[in-house]
């Protein structure tokens, strides 16, 4: 009398099992992956920012040699920051990066500090992680 009309639609719940089961293996792979990149990248944007900063610092002492005296970019009196304003406003710096502290300028968390042999380091130093 009645006829069972049989419907083709959907998934079986084992195939759906091994759809899932593939993906995660998928994804344990790929993920491990990507964290070694940001970390590479990272660590790339730091080293820029510090190369950048010190083509910029060395341009400033080059350029106020004066005949007698060089001198390096003034710094913050209570950090030591080195103040990104003269830089910036003397056109060796287009903008302040990224990576500098926020009571800077910047967004990041890295006070730019100028040592004694004009090398630009940062504190806190890179420690493999870029806030």
């Amino acid at each position: 009398m009645f006829k069972r009309i049989r419907s083709e639609r959907g998934f079986t719940l084992v195939e759906l099992l091994v759809v899932l089961a593939i993906m995660a293996i998928l994804i344990a792979i790929v993920v491990p992956n990507l964290t070694g990149f940001l970390g590479r990248g990272k660590q790339q944007s730091y080293t820029a920012d510090r190369n950048i900063i010190q083509a910029a610092v060395d341009a400033y002492y080059t350029d106020t040699a004066g005949g007698t005296v060089n001198e390096w970019p003034t710094s913050d009196a209570a950090t030591g920051a080195i103040v990104f304003t003269e830089l910036t406003g003397a056109n060796l710096l287009r903008e302040m990066p990224t990576s500098a502290s926020s009571a800077h300028g910047g967004t990041g968390t890295y006070e730019w500090k100028i040592d004694d042999d004009g090398l630009v380091q940062s504190d806190p130093s890179y420690n493999g992680s870029y806030p």
